[in-house]
């Protein structure tokens, strides 16, 4: 398998444990996920593939596809956070460094986004660390164009176009849109067009200002005259961007307008509102008038919205169609659609729960058993319900939970038995306590608890307590984090075996500073084994120990190595490659 540069493409060789890889043409560290399926990692080549080049949302969908097969892949969460700051990676011309640019600036703190901080949960080591110094960069980044930004005045309307063909030559779309901005700017409005708007801007410095464009415009208008036009990267970039403010600003209201084509040949994001046909006698008067009833009249009427509610429900009702139908796909799309506008509508996020569960009808769904609860889609479901679908949405949990509440139980019983396996009797209590209520689960946990597993936890907790050494805490890792979900006090005992892993290079930097203290490899060999006993459990580390290995055989046969044996922790702590 071949694995793709996050910052130019170009191919990576990775680490032994394949976590964590340096771009062979650029040169660039970065993370990876661990794989071993080939279709997995054509999956994150595809999406890395998609993001450098600015298409951020089918980005997004690869790594949530990925997200929604493994939840636990840190590399999926990370680069669906990347991805949804439309983050590329630039080459500073003076530094020759990668450095990150945001093509999607948000409010929203990068390192409080939720899948930045997933990554951080189901990472650790020098994965984490990694994910963690990015992150730094990425906010600061971002801090830099909110500080541009906000010193941009606010504007009135923000026009979504294409600019250029693929020949180079200037579309019709650019020389409409400027028809369209010379009129708006006659009637006394303030209005982004890229083409006048950022003619005196860096190439590297267009993000401050549509953003802020697209943050202060209380409406925007998006020109097409082809459907490619349309769905081009940058133009839907900024059109989907605006779709998903309007989801917390009711008050702002995107146009489309479309010439030499149908309505319906339009994304269907934009086919589902009131649109412009350029092709009728008048269009750019009705245009105006539109514009001015939004933005003179400071905030939007039931008239002056640009979608209807009568709208949304001949969507579901395709939606449904096409979920009978088994096209999961289009059935999804329609979802999407009816909540760009209406972003508290219960039902399509109901059949969004049931697209994902593959479900062509509420029994369907209901097979997937106790686990339906927690679909973020149910949850949003349930959130806003009101009435009747609220008492039929409830209705389906409770059936989904009662599904396979007895299966459930038989596992758990059988797991109960298994005395002698901390983890099946882990297993077991937590699928007790899944079926609260269910026959005699509650005093079946307890007793479970109380005769099996406090036992197990005090004699945990008092020897990581009691431990001042990697040696003595490492064997007893694997119970601890099986006992953690049931005892979360055993998250301390964690930390502090992950502060002592996390010393390996201090305690390495201390024997380089000490080598006048060890007369040969082996004595250095021996301090290091008493010292950074991590650096011999770990397949990370397996080359650097084959090197250590080999010098020490040497010494035995020629002589001393201990100064190539001090040249080699250097190197190793200055990242270096072993070869």
């Amino acid at each position: 398998m071949v694995y793709k540069c996050k910052m130019c493409g170009g191919n990576v060789e990775l680490s032994e444990d394949r976590t964590f890889g340096v771009c062979l043409f650029c040169g660039s560290a970065m993370t990876f996920p661990k794989l071993d399926d080939e279709q997995r990692a054509n999956m994150f080549n595809r999406g890395n593939q998609f993001r450098r080049i600015g298409d951020f949302d089918s980005a997004v969908a690869v790594y949530e596809q990925l997200i929604m097969e493994d939840n636990t892949d840190a590399e999926a969460h990370w680069c669906c956070a990347i991805s949804r700051f439309g983050i590329e990676y630039v080459e500073d011309p003076e530094t020759y460094d990668w450095v990150p640019t945001c093509h999607r600036l948000s409010f929203d703190p990068f390192t409080k986004d939720v899948d930045y901080l997933a990554a951080l949960e189901y990472s650790e080591g020098v994965t984490r660390k990694q994910y963690m110094k990015d992150a730094a960069k990425i906010r600061e980044v971002q801090k830099g164009i909110l500080k541009t930004s906000q010193n941009e005045d606010p504007f009135d309307v923000f026009i979504c176009y294409k600019e250029t063909a693929d020949d180079g030559a200037r579309t019709e779309d650019s020389v409409l849109a400027q028809e369209v901005y010379n009129e708006l700017t006659d009637k006394g409005y303030r209005v982004f067009f890229s083409r006048i708007t950022l003619q005196d801007k860096v190439g590297t410095q267009f993000e401050p200002y549509i953003f802020a464009a697209l943050n202060s415009a209380k409406v925007m208008v998006v020109i097409g005259t082809k459907t490619e036009y349309m769905n081009a990267v940058w133009v839907k970039n900024e059109w989907s961007r605006y779709l998903a403010m309007i989801r917390k600003d009711h008050d702002k209201v995107l146009m489309p307008c479309y010439k030499n084509m149908s309505p319906y040949d339009m994304p269907e994001a934009l086919a589902a509102l009131q649109a412009y046909d350029m092709d009728k006698t008048g269009f750019i008067k009705d245009l105006v008038r539109g514009v001015s009833r939004i933005v003179d009249s400071g905030s939007l009427s039931a008239k002056g919205v640009a979608y209807h509610a009568s709208t949304v429900g001949p969507l579901l009702k395709r939606a449904r169609i096409f979920i009978e139908d088994g096209d999961l796909t289009k059935a999804d799309e329609f979802c999407e659609v009816v909540l760009n506008l209406d972003p508290e509508n219960a039902r399509a996020y109901l059949y969004k729960a049931m697209v994902k569960a593959r479900a062509g009808s509420e029994d369907e769904l209901i097979s997937q058993g106790w686990k339906l609860k927690y679909d973020p889609n149910i949850i949003k479901a349930l959130r806003y319900a009101k009435d009747d679908d609220k008492t039929e949405i409830e209705e389906i949990v409770k059936k989904a939970r009662s599904f396979d509440n007895e299966k459930m139980y038989a596992k758990a019983c059988e797991e109960a038995g298994a005395t002698q396996d901390l983890r099946k009797l882990c297993e077991a209590y937590l699928l007790f306590e899944e079926m609260k209520g269910y026959k005699d689960s509650d005093d079946r946990r307890e007793k479970l608890k109380s005769e099996c597993l406090d036992q197990q936890f005090d004699l945990v907790y008092s020897r990581m307590e009691a431990a001042g050494h990697y040696s003595e805490m490492k064997p007893l890792v694997p119970a601890c984090k099986v006992l953690i979900p049931i005892y979360p006090a055993l998250r301390k005992c964690m930390d502090k075996f992950k502060a002592m892993c996390a010393t390996l290079e201090g305690s390495m930097e201390a024997i380089v500073q000490n080598e006048s203290q060890y007369r040969s490899s082996k004595e250095v060999y021996e301090a290091m084994k008493y010292e950074c006993p991590v650096l011999f459990d770990s397949e990370q580390h397996k080359g650097f120990v084959k090197e250590l290995d080999i010098l020490v055989y040497v010494e035995k046969l020629y002589g001393n190595t201990k100064d190539s044996t001090i040249k080699l922790i250097k190197d190793y702590l200055a990242g270096k490659p072993i070869k």
